[in-house]
């Protein structure tokens, strides 16, 4: 059986902060995102080296691609930290606005292509391949909301964007007894207010 190995935080984190997400990159380092950017541990001295984000943000995932940077999701914002120690915010260049409102995880393949999971469908980048956004209505998802992302080595070819028959409502509106008519019904199959947000 293995063991566990205890580590000491770092001396410069906030005492009132915590670790909220952990990862390995290419090389097998260790990293670790808290509310003010990413810690990364050296194990061959056992110190920890602190990179800081200039905004505060929610972490919420973190992921690494094959050539070294760093995918920073928060709760509505994506950043890229590269070798240099730079965070790059990412969101505002893409033309797939708003990628959100809410980010749930994030994942790169091996191609090089950014998977965003959100609580308003499923973002796909890079690679050369443009930008696609996929949603109930326009793609099989069971869900406009993904929480959780696991994309295998090269990941699946993107499907095309299909576009869904719509339906239709048949019956009579009713309230406090009395009968509607001449109104306008809007179906909404969403939630209105997100449980984040209390």
């Amino acid at each position: 059986l293995g063991s566990w190995t205890l580590y000491s935080p770092a001396a410069e984190a906030p005492e009132d902060d915590y670790i909220s997400k952990i990862g390995l990159d290419s090389l097998n380092r260790p990293w670790a995102m808290f509310s003010q950017g990413v810690f990364y541990f050296d194990p061959r001295d056992e110190q920890w080296e602190q990179y800081d984000l200039d905004v505060y943000f929610s972490p919420v995932a973190l992921a690494f691609d094959q050539l070294g940077m760093i995918w920073v999701a928060g709760f509505n914002d994506l950043y890229t930290f590269d070798p240099d120690g730079m965070f790059t915010d990412y969101a505002s260049a893409l033309a797939a606005q708003p990628i959100g409102p809410m980010l749930r995880d994030v994942a790169v393949d091996d191609r090089g292509r950014v998977w965003v999971g959100t609580s308003w469908g499923l973002l796909v980048f890079g690679a050369g391949e443009g930008e696609r956004v996929y949603h109930m209505h326009t793609a099989d998802l069971a869900g406009n909301e993904v929480f959780d992302l696991a994309v295998l080595r090269g990941g699946p070819a993107l499907p095309a964007l299909i576009e869904l028959p719509t339906g239709s409502l048949s019956g009579k509106l009713v309230f406090d007894g009395t009968p509607l008519a001449e109104v306008q019904i809007q179906v909404c199959t969403e939630m209105l207010l997100s449980p984040d947000l209390g």
